[in-house]
């Protein structure tokens, strides 16, 4: 299915990864299958809150989000918040480890995903921002 931009909408991305290295990998990854959408990344609190403001169609956040190799509940109050402020803003949970539970941990959300980083990380992130571009509440 091919998918086409509204003509007068905006959609964007907003990433939120500490790794550097891994944010511009996956911004380069979506840039190269949705050449349309606005890509934006965040590696720390301080930049992600600022680019919340631009109303991303998408959130995509490291659910294992750290400070100083210490897993925090950062990412988990992020995520309540995003829901509590905006319920259809689709969320795209990203992290390293498989871990069960976690969508059913988020199940009352409307618009969320789990995916792993690991080698089919490139075609899961196609088919899941498709999912969420053909949605009548994005573009």
């Amino acid at each position: 299915m091919k998918i086409v931009p509204h003509p007068h909408a905006t959609t964007s991305i907003l990433i939120l990864d500490d790794d550097r290295f891994f944010t511009d990998y996956i911004k380069s990854v979506i840039h190269t299958m949705y050449p349309f959408l606005h890509i934006v990344t965040s590696n720390n609190e301080k930049d992600f809150l600022a680019n919340l403001n631009h109303n991303p169609s998408i959130v995509l956040i490291d659910y294992n989000l750290g400070v100083e190799n210490k897993v925090t509940k950062y990412a988990h109050s992020i995520i309540n918040h995003l829901q509590e402020t905006n319920p259809s803003l689709p969320l795209v949970l990203i992290s390293s480890q498989s871990r069960e539970g976690i969508l059913e941990e988020y199940k009352q959300f409307r618009n969320i995903d789990y995916l792993i980083k690991n080698k089919d990380l490139k075609n899961t992130i196609k088919h899941t921002i498709a999912k969420f571009l053909t949605s009548p509440n994005i573009c």
